[in-house]
C-alpha cells in the first residue's frame, strides 16, 4: 500500500526559467542551497541534498512537465521508488508548479510534503523571485487588494528617449 499527495507553488518566473533551474544541478544548488547532480537528461541518475534524495528523470517535456523516479534514504528497505510529476503552468503572475507525488511508502507522505516545501519550493521560490526582481528593474506587482486609479496624462512635450515631439495645442 502507498500514499500520495499534491503540493503547488507560484514562482515569479517563466515556465522556461523554472524548468531549467529545476533540472540544473548548478542552478538548483545555488538556488535551493542543496547539493544536486541533476541534469536535463532522461535515464541519468541524480543525487540531491547530500545523497538523501536519489532519482532518475523518466520524462521531460520542456517547460511543461518533469517525471521522476524518486526516493529518500528514509524510505523502507525494499520499497520501490516513488513517482514525482512536476507540472508547470504559466499564469499571469509567473508559473504555477504542481508536484504530484505518488507511490510514497505508507507513513512517509507528510514528511515528503514538508520536505518538498522546506528544501525545494520555499528556497527556489525566493531564488527565482530575487532573480526576477533584478529582471523587472524595480517594477512592482499589484494585487487585487491594492486600490489604484488609471490616470491619463498629456503634456505639450513628450520625450521618449529618441528626441522629443511637440503636440499641437488645441485652440
Amino acid at each position: 500500500m502507498t500514499e500520495n499527495h499534491q503540493i503547488s507553488r507560484l514562482f515569479k518566473a517563466s515556465p522556461k526559467r523554472v524548468f531549467e533551474t529545476w533540472l540544473s544541478g548548478v542552478e538548483k544548488s545555488r538556488g535551493a542551497g542543496i547539493k544536486s547532480t541533476i541534469e536535463p537528461i532522461v535515464n541519468v541518475p541524480f543525487k540531491e541534498v547530500d545523497g538523501y534524495v536519489t532519482g532518475t528523470n523518466l520524462l521531460l517535456e520542456p517547460y511543461h512537465k518533469i517525471v521522476q523516479a524518486w526516493r529518500t534514504t528514509k524510505f523502507p528497505e525494499g520499497s520501490k521508488n516513488s513517482l514525482v510529476t512536476i507540472l508547470l503552468s504559466a499564469s499571469h503572475s509567473g508559473t504555477v508548479a504542481t508536484i504530484e507525488h505518488d507511490d510514497i511508502p505508507v507513513g512517509y507522505s507528510d514528511s515528503c510534503k514538508q520536505f518538498w516545501s522546506d528544501y525545494y519550493l520555499e528556497p527556489l521560490s525566493e531564488y527565482l523571485s530575487v532573480d526576477n526582481r533584478r529582471f523587472m528593474h524595480g517594477r512592482r506587482s499589484f494585487t487585487d487588494a491594492v486600490s489604484r486609479d488609471i490616470v491619463n496624462i498629456q503634456t505639450a512635450t513628450a520625450n521618449f528617449g529618441y528626441g522629443s515631439t511637440t503636440r499641437k495645442k488645441s485652440q
